[in-house]
């Protein structure tokens, strides 16, 4: 993971700042789905654009599912042990 692309990167921080922002400790395939929209011009945000997935419709569905707090969280966050995965298989395929 130590050449990761610009919106890798660029996904992965939204994702976290959502996390906090929403007072969510954990940063899980949710937020990851999140992250991925909002790196626009990248694959993935052209394809979740293209079935109708926004990044505004991707974190209304998110504060909907998670009991929001006052947003304020340790400095701490950390990604999912799925997440981790994803993470590591995508970045296994971009080095072979």
């Amino acid at each position: 993971m130590n050449a990761m692309s610009s919106n890798a990167g660029l996904a992965l921080l939204s994702a976290k700042k959502l996390a906090e922002k929403l007072g969510d400790k954990n940063v899980g395939t949710e937020y990851l789905l999140y992250g991925l929209s909002s790196a626009k011009g990248s694959v993935a945000s052209r394809v979740l654009s293209y079935v109708g997935a926004t990044m505004v419709q991707i974190e209304n569905a998110i504060r909907q599912t998670k009991a929001t707090t006052s947003g304020v969280v340790d400095s701490n966050l950390y990604f999912t042990p799925k997440v981790k995965r994803i993470i590591s298989v995508a970045d296994n395929i971009r080095t072979s």
